[in-house]
């Protein structure tokens, strides 16, 4: 009897024990998906956000191609990409001096740009985006814009937004020649970057914030439906508007409300798209969590910004060619495109600046007065130089390891975490293991 308890007892504590393990698996894989689940929201270093940039810039001024740049998309996307690129910090010489020459080959000798007609829309108003590009291309390279190829191209922009009605602005089903919602913002800065030498520059602004009233509604754009993607390609553009006009802010501050508690999922930390079959259901999208970094950036939404930047690189990045972002889990330079739009507007905001696109820390900067310097007598070669005159090194060498003490990147530390808590887990069955063992003998 006594070894039938015995035995009893000893099948009642192994079942104890095994349950005891299985319950302690199930939780710390629990608490671990949920660690790796959640959003992750810590701002990672500038210099960790700027080779990321860097890399996104190198392939893509890899692949630039100039040939077609009298297709109006085509100007955009070249355009768009050289100026991130240069705003990154890459080296786009070779790229800057390709672009300038192929802008040329297409200009006419008034200055006018010779750009192809778009089929769909043969009165499209999308080519004044092509001159507000290369503004803010000239501007970025310090080229002079009011005289480039002999030609005043601000003076051109200026009146040929100055003679466009305000129709030519306002988009829609009923007016698809009007400048197409994703240029009007482009067009917007560049006005604003060059408004000290725009002749019209007020009546043109006035143009541009009729038109954004007009084409806004409480979720934002409505271009072939609402998304977050529209959102960003129109409002990145005019936060200087935002912090100068009350109205445009109550308007924006509405849009980014809606845009956050329909297309972020704060559980998981994914951007969404409406589902192609379902307006109602949104699904994870590579495109929307590139331009939500670009867009929370723009507004100074630390946490999102964030938010954006860690899923977009710990979840999209190709892992086979560096600097690329995938679409469904192939390669796509479109995804890219975007991605690079969101690291370079999260790296100048992390570094204080504006919008990338906005140029006018270029062409409104004051430049200093010429000084001509007084001829220097001519010194006694025995003459010594007074020992407290000599610079110290501190003096002139800046501290540049002083702005980058800053803690790893996140995805370091969550893997740490990971580790230690599997290395319990280890360490907690093996301990059990033992137990029965004994129990057994």
């Amino acid at each position: 009897m006594r070894d039938f308890l015995s035995n009893g007892t000893k099948k009642h504590s192994f079942y104890h024990h095994v349950s005891c393990i299985i319950l302690t698996v199930c939780i710390m894989l629990s608490s671990t998906f949920l660690a790796l689940a959640a959003p992750n929201t810590t701002t990672p270093t500038l210099d960790v956000i700027q080779m990321e940039s860097q890399k996104s810039a190198a392939y893509l001024m890899q692949q630039a191609d100039y040939s077609g740049i009298s297709n109006v998309s085509t100007f955009k996307e070249q355009s768009k990409s050289l100026i991130l690129s240069i705003r990154s910090g890459y080296d786009c010489s070779d790229n800057i001096k390709a672009y300038l020459e192929a802008v040329t080959n297409i200009m006419n000798a008034d200055g006018t740009l010779n750009m192809a007609k778009n089929e769909y829309a043969p009165d499209s108003k999308d080519y004044y985006s092509s001159y507000a590009y290369l503004l803010l291309v000239l501007g970025l390279i310090g080229e002079d814009a009011t005289n480039f190829n002999n030609n005043n191209i601000v003076a051109l922009f200026n009146d040929i937004l100055n003679a466009a009605p305000e129709n030519d602005f306002i988009y829609n089903d009923t007016n698809p020649n009007a400048l197409n919602p994703y240029h009007l913002g482009i067009v917007n800065l560049a006005v604003e970057s060059y408004s000290n030498e725009m002749k019209d520059y007020t009546a043109i602004s006035e143009k541009i914030k009729k038109a954004l009233k007009a084409i806004s509604t409480e979720k934002g754009i409505n271009y072939w439906g609402y998304s977050l993607d529209n959102n960003t390609h129109v409002y990145s553009y005019f936060y200087n508007m935002y912090t100068s006009d009350s109205e445009i802010k109550n308007l924006i501050d509405t849009i980014l409300t809606y845009t956050t508690n329909t297309y972020y999922d704060s559980v998981n930390g994914t951007f969404n798209y409406p589902d192609y079959n379902d307006s109602t259901k949104f699904n994870p999208n590579e495109n929307s969590t590139a331009l939500a970094a670009a867009l929370y950036s723009t507004y100074n939404h630390t946490e999102l910004s964030a938010v954006a930047f860690n899923t977009l690189t710990s979840l999209y990045q190709s892992s086979t060619t560096p600097g690329v972002y995938t679409f469904y889990g192939e390669d796509s330079i479109f995804t890219t495109y975007d991605a690079l739009y969101g690291l370079v507007t999260y790296q100048m905001s992390l570094s204080g600046k504006s919008n990338p696109f906005d140029v006018s820390d270029i062409t409104k900067a004051v430049k200093p007065p010429v000084i001509e310097e007084p001829e220097k007598p001519t010194e006694d070669s025995t003459t010594a130089l007074n020992p407290s005159e000599t610079p110290e090194q501190n003096q002139t060498t800046s501290n540049l390891d002083a702005d980058n003490s800053t803690s790893p990147a996140t995805g370091d530390n969550s893997l740490l975490v990971l580790f230690v808590i599997l290395g319990l887990f280890s360490l907690t069955i093996f301990v059990k293991a033992t137990n029965i063992c004994q129990i057994q003998k």
